[in-house]
């Protein structure tokens, strides 16, 4: 559950100082905001239906910056079930698939995908579907992207009942939080691509 939140935030937290009270409170940058404001035009909200050359025009700008010396070309395209489903068609459809008649299975499940220009890895991830999240799908240069942890609040456990734990009196539980303090680091926005809308995969006319 940590680590989801801590993903959460990465992903979603928007920047923010708030001043007004006793103590200033400062949010960090996730993925989104990030890039929706150094490179807004990496944000593309796709068409109703999408095919392999407008994916491919969706994508590709996500390759003209990059932080990977050894491997420039290549990005983590992470997606909601709808968004990696979108993609899957377009790419059964755009092939030709051959049953024989001695097979007991079918269907494709595609795992990554090529343009002329590199390589795009799919995850399909659990946490934008749990949050609703429909046809949205996020082109990553993940070296581009850290944890600034700040100084002495990385994660801390802070734990009761176990390990010899003293517990406050009348107290009978085992139970504890994790918390920790970072800023996301995220170097290369123009790295990254967000798309979203996806609906349907088609094959080029």
């Amino acid at each position: 559950m940590h680590s989801t939140d801590i993903e959460s935030g990465l992903i979603f937290s928007q920047k923010k100082m708030d001043t007004t009270g006793t103590q200033p409170v400062h949010t960090t940058q996730g993925i989104l905001d990030a890039v929706a404001e150094y490179a807004p035009t990496h944000v593309v909200p796709m068409a109703a239906t999408t095919d392999y050359a407008e994916l491919r025009a969706a994508i590709e700008m996500a390759l003209e910056s990059s932080t990977n010396v050894g491997d420039p070309n290549s990005r983590l395209l992470v997606g909601d079930a709808q968004a990696i489903r979108v993609i899957s068609d377009i790419g059964r459809k755009s092939g030709e698939v051959q049953i024989m008649q001695n097979q007991t299975s079918f269907g494709m499940r595609y795992t990554s995908f090529q343009t002329q220009r590199g390589n795009f890895d799919l995850l399909d991830h659990p946490l934008l579907n749990g949050l609703g999240l429909t046809g949205m799908a996020m082109v990553l240069d993940m070296p581009a992207i850290k944890l600034a942890y700040l100084d002495g609040r990385d994660t801390k456990p802070e734990e009761y009942g176990t390990n010899g734990k003293i517990l406050e009196n009348g107290v009978d539980a085992v139970g504890g939080s994790l918390t920790t303090e970072f800023a996301a680091e995220i170097l290369n926005p123009y790295g990254c691509a967000v798309l979203t809308g996806l609906t349907e995969g088609v094959a080029e006319a």
